[in-house]
């Protein structure tokens, strides 16, 4: 019927509520909170039965049975919590939902929502829908080959275009795609401490790959210096005599004879 174009698809994330309220959700902070909160009443109680002990006419609302029931309540839901803390941290996973035990909450969501993240890629011919997925990951940027690659089969495709927003943007899910043969639209973000400081971001350092070198914004070259590990992720770090254009929007501060970028591979 040539109702799909299967050249282009666009893929974005929507956030469906969960049956599972936030009061039966938690990590490991909230059930931490909770027992806190849980001694804190019980102590409470306690102090309230042995006044009423030292009383001859005991003047408050609550006898010293019904006391003695509320703390047995909060025990038992102490050890409810106890045991979920001890599940939540078997598990490995940050968050417990009792309800829905496969839904989180998501902080980009209104009030941080218990929630599902829906992953749809649409053909771009009649935007018709044609690979879904589902996942409790709150963010975007490790979905897009799952759900372009999906799309690919679907399309029956060896080559696909695929349009995305920057949430998206992540270089091992863009390398994944392109080795799949699928071609990307990312925008990336600008999220850059420098630039938000009034320095030269790293977009603005172009790369030329024959001289494996970086040109700054006044086209003083940068050369490749060495390589470094730090924190798990490899670092190659560029520089150039201090450049008298750019000296004071250097990407490095630590030492002012340099003009220094570093880039994570």
């Amino acid at each position: 019927m040539e109702l799909l174009g299967g050249e282009l698809v666009a893929i974005d994330g929507s956030k469906f509520k969960a049956v599972n309220s936030g009061q039966k959700n938690f990590n490991a902070k909230k059930l931490e909170q909770r027992l806190k909160e849980i001694d804190h009443k019980v102590e409470h109680y306690l102090n309230e039965m042995e006044r009423l002990d030292q009383q001859e006419k005991p003047a408050e609302k609550l006898s010293g049975v019904e006391l003695q029931s509320k703390i047995d309540q909060l025990k038992a839901r102490k050890g409810k919590y106890e045991e979920l803390l001890e599940e939540l941290k078997g598990s490995g996973e940050k968050q417990i939902s009792l309800t829905d035990p496969d839904s989180r909450a998501m902080a980009l969501t209104p009030k941080g929502e218990v929630s599902y993240n829906v992953q749809t890629a649409v053909d771009h011919k009649y935007h018709l829908i044609v690979a879904q997925d589902v996942t409790n990951e709150p963010l975007d940027n490790h979905q897009l080959f799952t759900i372009a690659d999906k799309a690919r089969q679907m399309l029956g495709q060896d080559q696909l275009q695929v349009l995305a927003d920057m949430g998206y943007y992540n270089h091992q899910e863009l390398k994944r795609c392109e080795e799949a043969g699928i071609i990307t639209y990312v925008n990336q973000p600008r999220v850059s401490k420098n630039t938000a400081r009034g320095l030269f971001g790293k977009e603005q350092f172009v790369y030329e790959a024959d001289r494996d070198s970086y040109r700054c914004p006044a086209q003083e070259r940068l050369d490749f210096r060495f390589e470094t590990e730090e924190r798990g992720q490899r670092f190659r770090y560029y520089w150039t005599t201090v450049c008298p254009t750019c000296a004071l929007k250097s990407q490095c501060t630590t030492d002012p004879r340099f003009h220094r970028i570093a880039l994570g591979t």
